[in-house]
C-alpha cells in the first residue's frame, strides 16, 4: 500500500500513513488518523501529547501501571496480549497491544497502545483501534505509522 507524509505543527510530529487515510483532530485529540470505513467502523490512530512531571523512567513506569490499570477497571474483557519497549526516533517507547469488547455491543476490539516521552517533558499517547476481526490488516499499519514518527523539536 502507498504512503503519504503528513506534519501535524500542533504537535510537532511527521509521519507516513497510507494515502486513503485522513487526519483530522476533535477536543480530545489533536490527532486523530482514520482509516475508510470497513465493517462500518473506522479503524483509527489517535495522538494525545501531555507533561510527564518529572520525566524519569521511574515516573513512566508509574504512568504505564496506570494507564494500564485504567482500562482494565474502564473496558469490558480487557486482556493483554503483548508489550514492547523500544526507542523511538531516540525516545524512549512503550507499546502494548490488547483487547477488549465495547461496551454495550460486546463487539471484540483491538488496541494498539504507544507512550513515548520525549525530552523534557511531553509524553505522547497513541491509540491505535480497530475491529479485532481486522486486527491482521491494521497492527501492521498502526505499528508502520509510529515506526514512522519523528518528532520535532520547537524552536526556542
Amino acid at each position: 500500500m502507498a504512503n503519504k507524509s503528513y506534519f501535524d505543527p500542533d504537535i510537532a510530529v511527521s509521519l507516513e500513513m497510507p494515502v486513503d487515510w485522513e487526519a483530522a483532530a476533535t477536543e480530545h485529540f489533536p490527532l486523530l488518523l482514520m482509516a475508510p470505513s470497513e465493517q462500518a467502523f473506522r479503524a483509527n490512530l489517535s495522538f494525545s501529547v501531555e507533561e510527564l512531571d518529572p520525566p524519569t523512567p521511574e515516573n513512566l513506569q508509574l504512568m504505564i501501571d496506570q494507564t494500564r490499570a485504567d482500562r482494565s477497571q474502564t473496558f469490558a474483557g480487557f486482556q493483554l496480549v503483548s508489550e514492547q519497549r523500544m526507542m523511538q526516533d531516540n525516545f524512549p517507547a512503550h507499546i502494548e497491544h490488547y483487547h477488549w469488547n465495547m461496551d454495550g455491543s460486546h463487539i471484540p476490539m483491538t488496541q494498539l497502545f504507544a507512550l513515548i516521552l520525549t525530552a523534557p517533558d511531553a509524553l505522547y499517547g497513541l491509540h491505535g483501534t480497530c475491529l479485532q476481526s481486522t486486527e491482521d490488516t491494521y497492527l501492521p499499519i498502526f505499528t508502520a505509522i509510529i515506526r514512522s514518527l519523528r518528532f520535532i523539536p520547537s524552536k526556542g
